[in-house]
C-alpha cells in the first residue's frame, strides 16, 4: 500500500492519522476508496462534505439533479484530492447497474432512490449504506455482503423510523452518521452487515441495533420471489 504523502497532505490529514484504529493505513484506504450515491438529498450533501474532507478517493452521485450538480462540484474546492463524478444522464435502473461495478461502496439517503439502491447492491454484491429520518429519529444501517438486504429490513419494525420526508434539521445528523459509517467501512474497521444506529432526535441518544437476514425475504432468500 502506497503510504507516501505530500507535505500539503500531511498537514491536511494530520488529525486523521492520530485517530485510534485509523492511522496512515486507514487514511490510504479511504484515499483509494470510492462511493456511489443513489440520488441526491440534503443528507447526501452533508455526508459528502465529510467524505471529501476526509480524503475520499472518488465520490460519485447518480441522478444528482441539475441544480444540485453545481453544489456538488463545489466540493472539489474543499479537497482537490477527491475526484467528483456526477452521473446526471443515467436513463434509469439499467444504466445505474452498469455504473456500480466501478465503485467500492454504494449509499443512499434519498427516499426516492432507496429501492433502486437496494436492488443495485443486491445484484452487484456491493455493501450498501443507508440513512433515513422519521418524525422522531434518524437511522443508518449497512446491507449486503452476505447479510440482510434492504427488503429484509422493510418487512420488520423500522427501529423508530416512521416515514415522511427528511427533516431539514435532521439532514446534518443523517449525513454525519452516514459519513462516519462509510469512512470506518472504507478504512477496514469491522462493520458487520445488518448493523445500524438509531439516533433519537428528541433525547439526543444513539442506540446500536442489528438486522438479521430474513430467511423468507422475497428478494434475497434462497428462493426469492422477485
Amino acid at each position: 500500500m502506497d503510504l507516501v504523502f505530500t507535505h500539503e497532505q500531511i498537514g491536511r490529514y494530520s488529525r486523521h492519522v492520530l485517530l485510534a484504529d485509523f492511522g496512515r493505513e486507514g487514511l490510504e484506504r479511504v484515499r483509494q476508496g470510492s462511493v456511489l450515491w443513489a440520488g441526491f438529498s440534503e443528507a447526501v450533501m452533508e455526508a459528502s462534505l465529510y467524505l471529501c474532507a476526509a480524503g475520499l478517493g472518488t465520490l460519485g452521485v447518480a441522478f444528482p439533479g441539475r441544480i444540485e450538480s453545481s453544489r456538488l462540484l463545489d466540493l472539489k474546492s474543499l479537497n482537490p484530492d477527491t475526484r467528483i463524478e456526477l452521473l446526471p444522464d443515467l436513463k434509469g435502473e439499467r444504466d445505474y447497474m452498469e455504473q456500480l461495478p466501478r465503485f467500492g461502496l454504494c449509499a443512499s439517503a434519498s427516499e426516492t432512490h432507496l429501492t433502486l439502491a437496494g436492488k443495485g447492491a443486491r445484484e452487484s454484491g456491493k455493501r450498501l449504506h443507508v440513512g433515513v429520518a422519521g418524525k422522531t429519529s434518524v437511522v443508518t444501517a449497512i446491507f449486503g455482503d452476505g447479510g440482510p438486504c434492504l427488503d429484509c429490513w422493510r418487512d420488520r419494525p423500522r427501529q423508530g423510523y416512521s416515514g415522511g420526508l427528511l427533516w431539514k434539521a435532521a439532514s446534518s445528523v443523517v449525513g454525519s452518521l452516514l459519513a462516519s459509517q462509510i469512512l470506518k467501512d472504507l478504512a477496514g474497521i469491522d462493520l458487520p452487515p445488518g448493523d445500524g444506529v438509531c439516533f433519537d432526535l428528541f433525547e439526543g441518544t444513539a442506540e446500536p441495533f442489528h438486522i438479521p437476514r430474513d430467511s423468507n425475504c422475497p428478494s434475497c432468500s434462497e428462493q426469492p420471489s422477485g
